[in-house]
């Protein structure tokens, strides 16, 4: 009987990713991969070959922003083992990625194996974070005083993440008089 086995590492194969990531939240879906050869086989023996290694990696490079600076990106470099053990073989998960950054940006993701020029690239969206700030909108800020028993025309407030972005968090938001009288509406 002839056993056919897989040949040498020739492309890494994005299994599961995430859309869109919340900024600075780590992420709930993971991305996963696996590495094939050049017929679409899964490479599963990393102990021969000249892909031989003991614990055979892969990388995943994006651009990432600070709540300090979330206008400056700078590379953010992991690492995830590939799995040898026979029923995961060949395949690397990276989980609870943290992205930072503008919602009205996608970060590229790129993925290579460790020690070769494979790779392939990957794009997510970024959404608004965890409910961090408030600002006004509308133009209209709210009096620093008031006659009492007037319309005070209405105010309106946006709920952002550190990093400025609208979020889709619940956030609670309350007003309240600092002297005497009565807040409605």
């Amino acid at each position: 009987a002839i056993s056919l086995v897989h040949a040498a590492p020739a492309s890494i194969e994005v299994t599961t990713a995430p859309s869109s990531v919340k900024a600075g939240i780590a992420s709930a879906t993971g991305f996963g991969l696996r590495v094939l050869d050049a017929y679409g086989n899964l490479v599963t023996d990393w102990s021969r070959g000249s892909w031989a290694s003991s614990s055979p990696s892969l990388t995943m490079t994006y651009m990432s922003s600070t709540t300090s600076s979330p206008q400056v990106s700078s590379t953010v470099n992991l690492t995830a083992l590939i799995s040898t053990a026979s029923a995961n073989a060949g395949r690397a998960t990276f989980s609870n990625v943290v992205i930072g950054g503008l919602a009205t940006t996608s970060k590229q993701i790129q993925f290579g194996l460790a020690g070769s020029q494979i790779s392939v690239s990957s794009t997510v969206a970024i959404v608004g974070g965890a409910a961090q700030q408030l600002s006004f909108t509308g133009g209209i800020q709210p009096p620093g005083s008031y006659v009492a028993g007037s319309t005070m025309p209405a105010v309106a407030v946006v709920v952002s993440d550190a990093f400025g972005n609208t979020t889709s968090e619940v956030a609670s938001v309350s007003a309240a008089v600092s002297s005497s009288g009565v807040l409605t509406g």
